[in-house]
């Protein structure tokens, strides 16, 4: 198998040793052994037919490691490209989770609403969605952000369910500021 990954990485046949190699790692909680096992197999073989998987595995692994701004263009390309509801809400909900840490919570809301939006997901992830919006909305978005997101999604039917809370962030902000009329 060494002598197939040093002479032939780009094949098909180093593809499945780099894959399968990086799902042993990780089993045995070496998480850094599999990410370069991982970011091997996508740079010689970007084919490969179990990429989407293999990318996905190399996102969570990413932000388990708090590399959380490359586990953000991972996810971000993973969630746009899903092929159905529950894969979209898998990929989105991290991507979430990737955005905030890396202190994008508007890109943040903007997924979550797109999510909430989305037909097909299972029963019990709109409340969930809804709540994640919520918090998103009290304690992560700046004056700014909220100002810019009620002016740009004010009168859009998918962002309905938040828009009460960002009036009241809105409201809450002139009103300590001594805006009266504004809040």
């Amino acid at each position: 198998e060494d002598d197939l990954l040093k002479r032939y990485p780009g094949t098909e046949a180093a593809a499945i040793v780099f894959y399968t190699r990086a799902q042993r790692a990780q089993s045995a909680g070496d998480v850094l052994a599999a990410v370069g096992y991982l970011e091997k197999l996508q740079f010689y073989r970007p084919d490969f037919f179990d990429i989407e998987r293999a990318r996905a595995l190399y996102a969570k692994l990413l932000f388990g490691l708090e590399r959380y701004e490359d586990a953000a263009n991972m996810l971000g390309a993973l969630y746009a490209s899903a092929s159905t509801p529950a894969k979209l809400l898998d990929y989105g909900q991290l991507y979430i989770r990737a955005l905030r840490a890396i202190d994008r919570p508007g890109d943040a809301l903007r997924t979550c609403v797109d999510l909430h939006s989305t037909e097909g997901l299972a029963p019990d992830a709109k409340p969930v969605l809804s709540e994640l919006a919520t918090e998103l909305v009290s304690s992560a978005l700046s004056f700014s952000e909220v100002t810019k997101l009620w002016q740009r999604y004010e009168s859009d039917a998918r962002w309905r369910f938040i828009q009460p809370m960002l009036g009241f962030k809105l409201a809450k902000i002139y009103y300590h500021t001594r805006d009266y009329d504004q809040s």
